[in-house]
């Protein structure tokens, strides 16, 4: 065993906006779409639990979810002038 050579070996991977490492490129794309829509079911969640909103079930919570991930490109760009919106007032006087 003394004569064993170790050389290193590079390896291709994909980092998700979480951290996690993925050797496959659909694995990491799969994991994107499942952090988008955690995400998003997590501030629909947010958005409904307000009483007095209303009987919005979780199935219609569900739907308008499914919409929103089938019509990514028309929302990507909502959302990130929103979240513009909400960075530039970050901190201010509220």
């Amino acid at each position: 065993m003394k004569n064993m050579r170790i050389k290193p070996v590079e390896v291709e991977a994909y980092q998700a906006p979480d951290g996690q490492l993925f050797e496959d490129y659909r694995k990491a794309e799969r994991h994107c779409q499942d952090l988008i829509g955690e995400t998003l079911d997590e501030f629909m969640a947010v958005a409904t639990t307000k009483p007095n909103m209303g009987n919005i079930t979780r199935v219609d919570q569900h739907r308008v979810l499914m919409h929103w991930l089938e019509s990514a490109d028309e929302i990507r760009p909502i959302i990130s002038r929103l979240n513009a919106y909400l960075q530039a007032t970050q901190g201010g006087d509220q």
